[in-house]
């Protein structure tokens, strides 16, 4: 089998972990969630809430309003769950995103857009957090029929 350069780029990251990381030597079987983090980014404003009761949200500065939707709700999520989990705290953290290209993203570690992978990698080294991507359900089926926050411009 040809392997790729770009897949040789992603092996040698990978090798160059240092062993103590968090990465290394996960359990084979699936962790109990200790947080859900839903998530939401348009061109204008992002927003997030933990457990369905802290929310975080903001609007995009000029430096991040040029980016790629799927680079936007990756950073959405990467903010989101820094205002959160913060500390060494060994969460598992869910992460339900509508966005289908960062939900495959997400469990196989891997993009072919190095845009991306960076800043993937930059969610992953978040303290001590464990992610899983789930999908969003529709807006009414999610839990406690809750629909995710809308950035009051009054704030």
């Amino acid at each position: 089998m040809k392997i790729s350069r770009q897949a040789w780029g992603h092996r040698e990251w990978w090798k160059g972990l240092p062993a103590q990381c968090k990465w290394k030597g996960l359990r084979v079987w699936r962790c109990l969630t200790r947080a859900k983090l839903h998530t939401a980014a348009s061109l204008m404003p992002w927003g997030g809430v933990l457990n369905l009761k802290w929310k975080a949200r903001g609007f995009w500065g000029d430096n991040l309003r040029h980016l790629h939707i799927t680079n936007l709700k990756l950073v959405a999520m990467y903010t989101t769950a820094q205002a959160f989990l913060q500390g060494p705290t060994g969460n598992v953290a869910r992460l339900f995103c509508i966005n289908q290209a960062v939900v495959a993203m997400l469990p196989h570690f891997t993009s072919r857009n190095l845009d991306l992978m960076r800043r993937m990698r930059r969610l992953w080294r978040l303290h001590d957090v464990q992610l899983q991507g789930a999908p969003h359900q529709e807006r009414g089926q999610r839990e406690g029929g809750q629909a995710l926050p809308r950035p009051n411009i009054d704030d």
